[in-house]
């Protein structure tokens, strides 16, 4: 197998960018520059350097829910891999002019459009599709199959602009429109959950998860592509692309919200939302808070009358067992005076005083004295104690 030595030298760099900075910038995959115009590589290469990998940083799920199957996205993701297999025949073949002219190199519009679909290795490939299908779905999802499409060609475009107006040299790969894709993921969905793996290349091997806010990872991610665009290093990725695609997704993604032409549920927040920039959100919200203030107040005096309908039901059984005990205390004394009165008995009532009284059965109904208070008492069972 024949390996040209500065595709080689090329190939092991852009490897060696893939493996360190996606794994501690989280780079989306590096934009291969392909040198001195030769295109010639093979998978054993991409494989020479991955003992350097000491850490690694991976996507592994966003909290999103999905309106709609994101359709073209597995089609760009399958276009993608097809095309790389293809490439791989080409390497067999020692023969790359078919792809030559896709290759990003100038304002050409083949170049412009082609080099997207290329990629320089399976990790090149690898590591953009894990961030399509993260990322990807959930856009696709939020903007329908066919806008998704046309917005990845857009970023695609924008992201080889930048590579080219900022002096990259020949490149191939997806990075710059899947960096295009998080952008407005950005915008989108900045405070839904992302769970992320990391691997740490020890004896044994460590690895574990965890889950933050996605605009927490997303701008750690960006923050080591701006460096790496401003301080202008050599690594094999072209980091004004993955700028210049995440600011084009990214500015789209916020025209697209203010011109109306995507809609966020009211489960949803964006970033416009988020920062209270979004008034018909703001006041999507507002009237919802009112509405459940309202439910509150309905709530509570439903309750309140609830409340009060219980209480009147219990006053009136009060009543009602009062005026029974009354009725049967009335009817025990005036049997008690019958019984006295037929057998010649003894009344006992008391007075107000609280003195206890006993008279002959045939005093009831008569009037006299109390003998501890001096007070008028009437012995029960006359007329008087019936009226």
């Amino acid at each position: 197998m024949r390996v040209n030595l500065v595709a080689y030298n090329a190939w092991k760099s852009a490897i060696r960018s893939f493996l360190d900075f996606f794994s501690y910038a989280g780079g989306f995959g590096p934009s291969i520059e392909v040198k001195a115009g030769v295109l010639e590589w093979g998978p054993v290469i991409f494989w020479t350097d991955i003992e350097r990998a000491e850490q690694m940083l991976i996507p592994l799920e966003v909290d999103v829910p999905e309106e709609r199957w994101p359709v073209v996205n597995w089609f760009i993701i399958g276009a993608c891999v097809v095309i790389f297999g293809f490439e791989m025949l080409c390497f067999a073949a020692d023969d790359f002019s078919l792809f030559e002219p896709f290759v990003l190199d100038g304002f050409g519009l083949t170049g412009m459009f082609g080099h997207m679909w290329l990629h320089g290795g399976i990790m090149h490939l690898i590591g953009n599709m894990v961030f399509l299908w993260i990322f990807g779905n959930a856009v696709c999802a939020k903007l329908g199959n066919i806008r998704f499409l046309l917005f990845y060609l857009a970023v695609g475009l924008i992201s080889g602009s930048a590579h080219v107006i900022f002096g990259g040299e020949r490149a191939i790969g997806a990075s710059g429109a899947i960096n295009g894709v998080v952008g407005i993921f950005l915008v989108f969905f900045p405070a839904n959950a992302i769970t992320c793996g990391f691997i740490w290349w020890l004896i044994p091997p460590i690895y574990t998860t965890f889950t933050l806010s996605s605009y927490w990872m997303i701008l750690f991610w960006l923050t080591f592509d701006i460096w790496g665009a401003f301080s202008g290093i050599e690594s094999g990725t072209a980091y004004w692309a993955h700028v210049g695609g995440f600011a084009g997704g990214f500015g789209l993604g916020v025209l697209m919200l203010k011109m109306g032409w995507v809609e966020m549920e009211r489960y949803e927040e964006s970033l416009l939302s988020m920062l209270g920039m979004d008034r018909k959100m703001v006041a999507v919200k507002a009237k919802d808070a009112g509405l459940e203030a309202k439910k509150v107040e309905d709530k509570n005096s439903a309750y309140q009358e609830a409340r009060e309908a219980r209480l009147k039901r219990e006053r009136e059984r009060w009543k009602r067992e009062a005026a029974e005990a009354a009725r049967a205390k009335a009817e025990r004394a005036a049997e008690q005076v019958q019984r006295a009165k037929a057998g010649g008995g003894v009344i006992k009532f008391a007075c107000k005083c609280g003195r206890v009284i006993r008279v002959k059965g045939e005093l009831a109904g008569r009037k006299g004295r109390c003998p501890e208070c001096g007070g008028t008492v009437i012995v029960p069972g006359g007329r008087q104690a019936a009226r």
